[in-house]
C-alpha cells in the first residue's frame, strides 16, 4: 500500500496538467468493480472475521484442589506374616507421632513387631528398626493393635494362640523398651448378663485398645460365645490380670470367633465409644455402644453392613464408617445423625479414618474396580482416599496400586503427617507411605516475594482466604531456544532445540498433560519436520504404551492442546491452526483421538475469544509439573542448522517448576479450556485420500480431571525448595499486570529485562514519521514503574530487546523517548538499553537478583489494558534459577548492542 500510495502521488506531480490516458482510466474502473464485487462477496466472512468476540474467562480464580500426594513409600516389613488379613494396626496422637505394629514370622512362630516414625535434622522422617514385642517364641500371635498416647508411649495388644485357648495380651512400650506381655483375657470371676444357658468362650480374638481423655486405657475383643469381652484401667495403673466385664452381643446364629470384630475409640468427655458388626449371612448388621462410669450401653442398630470402624476428631465428634450390602462407603456423623454415602468405588476392606492438621477427614479402603476418564469401570487392585469437604467426600483417589487385596490401615489425629500402612496379599511385604502437610508463611518469602503476595492476597484476583501455593517449590530447570549456548549451560543441544524438552517432559505423564498455545506452524514442505510433529510424536508413543499395556495407565491417559486461537488473515479465519494439529497427530500414528476401552483421550480446542485472543504458551504434567513459555510452535525457534531449513535461531525460554504451584497453573488452563471450540474427530486414518475431516465435529471443551490430578505435590528431594507464583492476565482478569507494575516499582538494587517488545502505546509507531505524534506521556504501567524504582531507589537497569521488523522499529521509538525523560530527570546514568544480537523472542526479567519472571507477557500495549491478550508467567525465587538467568543474561548483554548505535 506504501508503494501504491507514493506511485500515486509521484504521477499526480509528474501530471497534474493532463488528464490520466484511457487505459489508466479503464483499469481504475475495472478495479474498482472488482474490490466491489469482492467486498460484496465475502461482506459474511468479514464482519464475522472482524467481530468482538471476547472469551468466557473469569474475573477471579479460585484454587479447586483438595489433599497432597503421598509419598515417601517404604518398606516396613519383608517377612510379613501369610496371615497378613488384618495382622497390623497403626495409631498417631495429638502430638504428630505415629506407630505400626504387624506380625512377622520368626523361627516358625507368628510374632508382633513394632517400629515408630522419627524426625531426624532435616526434618526428613525415618521408620525405626522393628522391636519385638509379643516375644513369646512358643505360640503365634496374630492380630495386633495399638494407641500411641500424647507422652509417646506406644500401648499394643494382639492374640495369642497356645494349644487351645486364643487369650488377648497387653504389653506397654516407650522407646526402644517393652513391658512383659500381660494375659488381659482371664475369664475367671467374669459374669455376663443375659447369658442364658451360655458361658464364655476360651477363644478370644480381634482386640483393638483405646484411651479416653481422663486417660483411662480400654480394650475390647470378639469372645467366640457371642459376647463382647473388655479390660480397662487407668494409664498409670498397672493392667488388670484378667477381663474387667463383657457385653452381650446381639442374638446370632453363629458361634464362630470371626463375629463382631469390635473398633473403640473415646473422645474428651471421657466417654469410649465401640462399633462392630454381626456377621448372619444376608442380614449382616452394624451396631453401636458406648461406655460411661456406669458401663458399656445396650447395643443400637446403625444400619445394615459390614466391617465397621470408628474415629472422634480432635473437637470431640464421633464418626462410625462402614460397608454397606451394596458395598458402598457409609459414614454417620454421631452429632448430627446425618449419613453420607460414597457410591463408587465398592469397599472390600474395613474404611479407615483420619484427620489432618486442617481438621479435615480422610477415608482410605480397598477396592478391585476403577473408572477411567470416559467413566468406563475395569478391575484392578487399588487402595482408595476420599477427604470430607464443604461439599462432601471428595471423589476417591489412587493411593497406590496393589497386586492383590489389601487391608490399608491410615493414622492422623489432627496434627503432623497422615501415614498409611498397607499390605498385598500377593507377597510378604508391609508398605507404608505418608501425605504431608502443606502450607505457606510469609516469612519464607523476600522482599519482592511479599509485594506479590500482598497483590495475590488483595482479595482482587482471587476469593479472600484462598489457599495461594508458593512454597515448597522446586525448580527443575530452563528451557532454552533453539538451543543453550555452552558459556552459560551444561545441556547438550538437540536437534530440535527446546522442542524435544517439551516433549521430553510430555512423557512423564501418567495421567493429564495439558499445554497451551497460540500458534502451531503448518507442515508446509517440511517434510513433516514442523514443531508440532516433535510434540505429536510423544503422543503417540504415549497412545502406543497405553495401548500395549493399559495397566499402566489405570485412569487411562487425557491430552489436551489449547491454542489461541490465531487469526489467518489469508482466508479472514480465527483458529484454522487447529487443523495442523490434527493432522500431525494423523501424521504422527494416532488414529483414535478416543479409546474409552482403554481410556485414551486426545482433545484439541481453541481459545474462546477473538480480539483479543490468546497469547499464552504454558504446559502443566499431572498437576505436580508447569512451564511458563515465551515460544510458540513455530519453524523460527528451531536452529538454523534444522533438517527443515526453515530455522532461525530465535532465542526464547521456558522455565520449569515443580511442586504446588503446578496446581495454580491448572486452575489457568482450566479457565481458558472450558468453553473453548473444541475440535473432536472420530477416525484420523492413515489414507490421504479418504475424507476424514468430513466426520470432525466442534463443541464446548469441559475442564474435568481425574482426582489424582487435583493434589499438590510437594518435591521430595534433598534441594532446598523454594517459592514459585502463577500469574495470569486476560480481559477479565489483570493479577500479572498489578503484580509485574509492583514488582517493577519495588526493584531496589537492579533489573535485568529481556524483552521482545519494549513498547510504548499504539499510536507512538507514527512518532517514525513525526517526532511530535509521541512522549513518555505515552508510556505503558510497567516503563511508569521501571522510572519509579530508577527515580526513587536508584536503580540499575539493563534491557535487552529485539531490534528487527516491527518490534525493532516500536522498540527504536519507546528507547529514543524513554532516554529522553531520563535524561530530563537526570538518571541517565542508571538506565542502558541494548538490542539483542542475534533474533530474541523471550519475556523475562530479573528483579534485585531476587524474583525471576518467564511467560508469555510482552512489553507490549497489546499484553496490557482493558483489552490486552490473554498472558501467563511463571515466577521463581529459587537461587539456581536466579542464578542460571542472570549467568545467560550477562552473556547476551556482551553482546549486545547499544539502541542507539544499530543502524
Amino acid at each position: 500500500m506504501g508503494w501504491v500510495f507514493e506511485w500515486v502521488t509521484h504521477w499526480r506531480v509528474e501530471n497534474v496538467p493532463h488528464e490520466p490516458a484511457k487505459w489508466v482510466k479503464t483499469l481504475g474502473v475495472i478495479a474498482l468493480i472488482l474490490i466491489g464485487f469482492f467486498l460484496i462477496s465475502n461482506y459474511r466472512q468479514m464482519v464475522k472475521f472482524l467481530t468482538i468476540r471476547p472469551g468466557s474467562v473469569s474475573s477471579s480464580l479460585e484454587m479447586k484442589t483438595f489433599g497432597t500426594q503421598w509419598q515417601g513409600q517404604k518398606v516396613l516389613s519383608r517377612q510379613l506374616s501369610e496371615e497378613s488379613s488384618a495382622a497390623f494396626s497403626m495409631s498417631a496422637n495429638k502430638i504428630g507421632d505415629s506407630s505400626a505394629v504387624w506380625v512377622e514370622t520368626l523361627d516358625g512362630f507368628d510374632e508382633v513387631f513394632l517400629s515408630s516414625r522419627e524426625f531426624e535434622a532435616d526434618n526428613k522422617s525415618a521408620w525405626t528398626e522393628p522391636l519385638m514385642v509379643s516375644s513369646s517364641l512358643e505360640s503365634d500371635s496374630v492380630h495386633p493393635a495399638i494407641f500411641t498416647d500424647d507422652e509417646g508411649v506406644n500401648h499394643i495388644v494382639w492374640t495369642e494362640k497356645t494349644g487351645e485357648r486364643v487369650d488377648i495380651y497387653y504389653s506397654r512400650c516407650e522407646a526402644d523398651l517393652c513391658s512383659e506381655p500381660v494375659l488381659l483375657s482371664e475369664l475367671q470371676g467374669v459374669v455376663c448378663e443375659g447369658f442364658e444357658n451360655r458361658s464364655l468362650s476360651p477363644i478370644n480374638d480381634w482386640p483393638d485398645i483405646t484411651m479416653s481423655s481422663n486417660n483411662t486405657l480400654m480394650v475390647m475383643w470378639s469372645n467366640a460365645s457371642g459376647a463382647l469381652l473388655y479390660a480397662t484401667w487407668g494409664a498409670d495403673q498397672n493392667p488388670p490380670a484378667g477381663s474387667t466385664g463383657c457385653v452381650v452381643g446381639p442374638t446370632t446364629t453363629s458361634d464362630g470367633i470371626e463375629q463382631y470384630q469390635p473398633r473403640i475409640s473415646g473422645n474428651q468427655s471421657g466417654s469410649i465409644f465401640a462399633v462392630f458388626a454381626d456377621f448372619i449371612p444376608g442380614s449382616e448388621t452394624v451396631y453401636s455402644i458406648d461406655y460411661t462410669e456406669s458401663g458399656w450401653s445396650s447395643p443400637q442398630s446403625l444400619a445394615n453392613g459390614t466391617m465397621p470402624d470408628i474415629f472422634t476428631d480432635t473437637s470431640g465428634v464421633v464418626f462410625y464408617s462402614w460397608c454397606d450390602a451394596g458395598g458402598q462407603v457409609q459414614i454417620k456423623n454421631a452429632d448430627t445423625n446425618s449419613i453420607e454415602t460414597i457410591p463408587f468405588p465398592p469397599c472390600l476392606s474395613r474404611p479407615i479414618m483420619a484427620e489432618d492438621e486442617r481438621g479435615r477427614l480422610h477415608l482410605v479402603w480397598y477396592s478391585d474396580q476403577i473408572r477411567n476418564n470416559m467413566n468406563i469401570v475395569l478391575p484392578s487392585n487399588v487402595v482408595y482416599e476420599s477427604i470430607h469437604t464443604d461439599n462432601g467426600w471428595s471423589e476417591p483417589a489412587i493411593v497406590t496400586l496393589t497386586v492383590d487385596k489389601s487391608h490399608p490401615e491410615v493414622a492422623g489425629k489432627g496434627f503432623g503427617e497422615l501415614t498409611l500402612l498397607w499390605n498385598d496379599e500377593a507377597n510378604s511385604q508391609l508398605h507404608v507411605i505418608e501425605q504431608p502437610n502443606y502450607s505457606c508463611s510469609p516469612d519464607t518469602l523476600g522482599r519482592i516475594g511479599k509485594v506479590i503476595l500482598d497483590v495475590a492476597q488483595s482479595g482482587s484476583f482471587r476469593p479472600q482466604g484462598d489457599e495461594i501455593p508458593y512454597c515448597n517449590n522446586e525448580y527443575i530447570g530452563m528451557i532454552y531456544m533453539p538451543n543453550p549456548d555452552p558459556a552459560f549451560s551444561a545441556n547438550q543441544p538437540t536437534i530440535n532445540g527446546g522442542f524435544d524438552e517439551m516433549a521430553d517432559l510430555a512423557s512423564l505423564v501418567k495421567y493429564e498433560v495439558m499445554l497451551s498455545v497460540m500458534e502451531w506452524a503448518s507442515e508446509e514442505e517440511a517434510a513433516n519436520l514442523n514443531p508440532g510433529m516433535v510434540y505429536t510424536r510423544e503422543i503417540a508413543k504415549l497412545y502406543e504404551k497405553i495401548k500395549t499395556d493399559p495397566s499402566q495407565y489405570p485412569r487411562g491417559l487425557t491430552v489436551r492442546i489449547l491454542l489461541g486461537n490465531y487469526p489467518e488473515l489469508s482466508n479472514l479465519e480465527w483458529g484454522e491452526q487447529i487443523w495442523n494439529v490434527i493432522h500431525n497427530l494423523r501424521v504422527a500414528g494416532v488414529d483414535k483421538m478416543v479409546d474409552p476401552q482403554i481410556g485414551w483421550k486426545v482433545e484439541v480446542a481453541n481459545y474462546e475469544g477473538v480480539y483479543p485472543h490468546s497469547h499464552t504458551k504454558f504446559l502443566i504434567i499431572d498437576g505436580k509439573i508447569a512451564v511458563g513459555a515465551g515460544f510458540n510452535y513455530g519453524y523460527l525457534h528451531f536452529p538454523f542448522e534444522h533438517p527443515s531449513h526453515k530455522g532461525g535461531d530465535l532465542f526464547d525460554l521456558g522455565l520449569i517448576i515443580s511442586g504446588p504451584i503446578a496446581q495454580q497453573v491448572l486452575v489457568a488452563f482450566d479457565d481458558y479450556w472450558q468453553g473453548a471450540e473444541q475440535l473432536t474427530c472420530p477416525e484420523l486414518p492413515e489414507n490421504p485420500g479418504f475424507l476424514w475431516t468430513r466426520e470432525c465435529t466442534r463443541s464446548e471443551a469441559q475442564a474435568t480431571h481425574v482426582p489424582e490430578v487435583m493434589k499438590y505435590s510437594i518435591p521430595n528431594t534433598p534441594r532446598e525448595q523454594s517459592n514459585a507464583f502463577s500469574l495470569n492476565r486476560n480481559i477479565n482478569y489483570k493479577e500479572s499486570d498489578e503484580v509485574i507494575k509492583q514488582v517493577l516499582s519495588s526493584a531496589e538494587k537492579s533489573l535485568d529485562i529481556m524483552e521482545v517488545n519494549f513498547s510504548l502505546e499504539l499510536i507512538c509507531a507514527l512518532d517514525l514519521f513525526n517526532d511530535e505524534v509521541c512522549n513518555f506521556d505515552n508510556a505503558l504501567d510497567y516503563m511508569d514503574s521501571i522510572l519509579s524504582s530508577v527515580e526513587e531507589n536508584q536503580t540499575r537497569v539493563r534491557v535487552l530487546m529485539e531490534k528487527l521488523n516491527s518490534n525493532g522499529m516500536e522498540n527504536r521509538v519507546s528507547a529514543k523517548e524513554f532516554t529522553r525523560e531520563l535524561e530530563k530527570r537526570g538518571l541517565s546514568e542508571y538506565v542502558e538499553l541494548r538490542f539483542f544480537g542475534g533474533r530474541m523472542h523471550a519475556k523475562a526479567f530479573l528483579v534485585d537478583q531476587e524474583m525471576l519472571f518467564v511467560g508469555s507477557q510482552n512489553f507490549h500495549y497489546s499484553a496490557w489494558g482493558e483489552t490486552g491478550l490473554a498472558e501467563y508467567n511463571l515466577a521463581t525465587d529459587d537461587p539456581r534459577a536466579v542464578e542460571t538467568f542472570q549467568k545467560m543474561f550477562d552473556y547476551y548483554w556482551e553482546d549486545g548492542i547499544p539502541w542507539d548505535e544499530y543502524k
